[in-house]
């Protein structure tokens, strides 16, 4: 509400994804779709061959956002990889 005070009318017209590095709504990206479908993919392949654990000693339990223009956590998630066997 507050922020709809501070705008111009021309911002307040304005699509609110306009400002997204890859858009939103129907401005989305080309390529999102593919990328979503390659990285399920590759997540799968890798979930296939290796096990993955937190690893605790450098992650904190639970993690903690870090909100920004993207949302991430403050120090990553680290993880423990091992081979399958």
């Amino acid at each position: 509400m507050l922020l709809s005070l501070l705008q111009s009318p021309e911002a307040q017209e304005r699509n609110q994804l306009a400002w997204l590095a890859f858009g939103g709504g129907p401005r989305t990206c080309i390529g999102y779709k593919f990328a979503m479908n390659e990285i399920k993919t590759v997540l799968a392949t890798l979930w296939q061959h290796y096990d993955f654990a937190l690893d605790t000693s450098r992650t904190a339990v639970p993690p903690v956002l870090r909100p920004g223009i993207t949302l991430g956590y403050r120090d990553g998630v680290h993880f423990k990889v091992t081979v399958r066997q």
